[in-house]
């Protein structure tokens, strides 16, 4: 053999299986002439020779959608990437017909990534070379093989093998997930193929890939701690100290009043993000010595301007909640006056609360209650533990990601029965909150849950009817032992054994949602989907969804579902009104 033979690596078959592949890709791309507009996209699409009959057409009409779904001219209609994932493509995603949307949704990719507009589509695509393949059988479950395949795919297209990723390959990776794809959660794709890999790195022996930096959560901009004085930390450590546990002498109007973990975590967390917010507005941190400094009423107003400009120049409810943690500092621990007191609550608090106006459905939840116009999508919503129960009962042996999958259904069907918060679904222990231990003969069954585990004190109690004490009897029996590795009585579990946390089981019931009926529901937004079916069927009665959320007046249910509510009373108004006028219409083929 010559010595320039020596130069080159054979390819095996595989690799020259892609080679080709990628080359026949490369030779039967078309020319892109510029394109600015979504009927310039229009136009190239037609004119593509490439293209048969029913593909132009098919291209045209998905096209068509980007202006037709709110009557915006295409001429009109940039070709930039976050205007048309986040606008143009977030709209047509909320069309009623599900199969329709999905389609014209991945035509829509089809000709962005084509035209070299969107670098990929709601998935990556392609090959997956035989390195990548190899590293992802040493997985130990399915979810992780699929949470790394979406870096295999970005890697393999660039011929990247495990060994050869960088920080660098990462970060271009991260860039092309966030800004020029059309996934619906990237930070989601991000942050699983992370966990993923890190994961991986502590118990594969010699994982090829590098340690991957956690993602930066867009919503903090707390400083490093080390950056403000060691007396600020000492002094909140004392407030915590005294308001953990309760006042020696309980006359003292002076002592610091008992206040719970989980309270005492968050008001740790708003001193530091008051701390850092007075920081970015211009202020030293070595001058905030103490929380004393901190409730500075001159840096409160600046850190709060800053935060307010922050989100857009509007106030939102988190300031409303950081300035009542300063009220309760102030009146439990600092002591700074009537004058600092007073203007904390008048120039501040009820400022912001005015400027909130009254508690009420926001866009974002309207919009995402809209998924639920349709009486076909609500069935589907309904069904869907019972169709995972159904599946799962079919099959000859239960994997440990069939009983996640039965334990998903198990969350859903209790957030639909009782539409409590993500902490105490999470929570739930088969010894503490299910009364009796197990069901009566006559299938009696309750969820309670003391006053003390609950954001407004209310104790809550809930019957469980016959079909969800089955459900909850199958996945008891069938499922959850396969995921218990040790004696436990929480209720969800990971698949090592131990309990999921809050914001675990909150992302299971998120994914499968989404995964299954291609809805974008979150665990709070049970409770008003729970509310808005039952108002929707007893328009006016307040009563029973007071009960069911928990909360202690019903004129807090009343305003803050008014606006719902009146949707409804609108829609109601026009059917009565107009309804036989419509009907006529119809019937007369005028409209």
């Amino acid at each position: 053999m010559s010595n320039d033979e020596d130069q080159f690596d054979p390819l095996d078959a595989f690799e020259a299986f892609e080679t080709v592949h990628q080359l026949a890709i490369a030779t039967a791309k078309p020319s892109i002439p510029r394109l600015d507009t979504a009927r310039d996209l229009l136009d190239w699409v037609r004119a593509d020779p490439t293209r048969t009959r029913n593909q132009h057409n098919n291209e045209c009409s998905a096209i068509r959608w980007l202006g037709r779904i709110d009557d915006t001219p295409l001429s009109t209609i940039p070709l930039e990437v976050r205007h048309l994932v986040d606008d143009r493509i977030q709209k047509i995603r909320k069309l009623k017909n599900r199969r329709h949307r999905s389609g014209v949704v991945t035509l829509l990719n089809r000709v962005l990534v084509r035209a070299g507009i969107l670098a990929v589509g709601t998935r990556r695509g392609g090959v997956t070379r035989h390195a990548w393949t190899e590293l992802a059988r040493s997985l130990p479950s399915q979810d992780e093989i699929q949470g790394l395949s979406t870096l295999a795919k970005f890697c393999s297209a660039r011929r990247i093998d495990p060994p050869e990723v960088t920080l660098a390959v990462w970060h271009e990776f991260a860039d092309e997930t966030l800004n020029h794809s059309t996934f619906k959660n990237p930070r989601a794709t991000l942050q699983k193929a992370l966990r993923t890999s890190n994961a991986a790195r502590r118990t594969i022996p010699d994982w090829p890939l590098p340690e991957f930096p956690s993602l930066t959560n867009p919503r903090t901009w707390s400083i490093p701690r080390d950056l403000l004085p060691s007396s600020f930390w000492s002094d909140i450590g004392t407030y915590l100290e005294l308001s953990g546990k309760p006042a020696k002498n309980i006359f003292d109007t002076t002592a610091a009043k008992q206040l719970r973990p989980d309270t005492l975590v968050r008001y740790r967390e708003v001193a530091w993000r008051t701390a850092s917010a007075q920081v970015h507005a211009g202020r030293s941190p070595a001058a905030i010595v103490n929380l004393s400094a901190l409730l500075d009423i001159h840096w409160l107003k600046e850190g709060l301007n800053w935060q307010r400009a922050r989100a857009g120049d509007k106030f939102l409810k988190d300031h409303l909640n950081m300035a009542a943690a300063w009220l309760s500092m102030a009146d439990n621990y600092v002591h700074p006056g009537e004058a600092v007191r007073d203007a904390i609550r008048g120039e501040i608090f009820d400022f912001i609360e005015r400027e909130l106006g009254p508690a009420e459905f926001s866009d974002k939840n309207m919009k995402k209650l809209d998924q639920f116009s349709s009486p076909e999508v609500v069935n589907e919503f309904l069904y869907l533990p019972y169709r995972i129960l159904s599946e799962i009962k079919k099959k000859k042996a239960i994997t440990v990601e069939d009983a996640t999958e039965m334990m998903a259904a198990v969350a859903i069907e209790l957030l639909l029965a009782t539409m409590v918060r993500r902490k105490n679904l999470a929570h739930l222990d088969l010894s503490k909150h299910f009364w009796p231990v197990a069901p009566t003969k006559d299938n009696k069954w309750h969820i309670l849950i003391e006053q003390d585990e609950v954001k407004n004190k209310q104790p809550l109690r809930f019957s469980l009817q016959k079909q969800t004490i089955a459900l909850l009897q199958f996945y008891m029996a069938k499922c959850r032992p396969l995921l218990k590795a040790k004696a436990t009585n929480m209720l969800f579990l990971r698949t090592d054994g131990t309990p999921k946390g809050r914001c675990m089981v909150a992302d299971l019931v998120k994914r499968t949602i989404r995964r299954r009926l291609d809805l974008d529901v979150n665990v709070h937004l049970f409770r008003h989907i729970g509310t808005m079916i039952y108002l929707d069927a007893h328009p006016g009665d307040f009563g029973v969804p007071k009960v069911m959320l928990g909360h202690k007046w019903q004129t807090t249910t009343e305003k803050f579902y008014a606006r719902l509510c009146a949707t409804k009373a609108i829609e109601h108004f026009t059917t009565v009104v107009l309804g036989e006028r419509n009907a006529r219409l119809t019937k007369l083929k005028i409209a």
